[in-house]
């Protein structure tokens, strides 16, 4: 069954009593990162198919605010990562060590 990207939906969800979220997904990209991340999805058997469920313990989800992602976009666009051929300090980390 082939989905659109609309339809490719991903859901988070948990109860109080859960120490657990359920992360229920139809996205292929976010499967692969939460198997890279070491988490395995099972079906999902109130949906169809391509959706799969991860269980992903309470502690690592975290929001963040607004105003602090802006603050890091700023401070990237402030000060973009240079390639390492035009950093000076690189290949000088062992001339300091006596």
């Amino acid at each position: 069954m082939d989905l659109t990207r609309e339809e490719m939906e991903t859901v988070i969800r948990c109860s109080a009593a859960d120490k657990v979220w359920d992360i229920v997904t139809a996205d292929p990209r976010v499967k692969t990162r939460l198997r890279r991340a070491g988490y395995e999805g099972k079906p999902d058997h109130q949906l169809s198919a391509p959706y799969e469920k991860f269980e992903v313990p309470f502690k690592l989800v975290r929001f963040g605010s607004v105003k602090a992602a802006e603050a890091r976009r700023e401070r990237a666009l402030k000060n973009p990562i240079k390639p390492k051929s035009e950093r000076t300090d690189a290949g000088k980390m062992g001339e300091n060590a006596s």
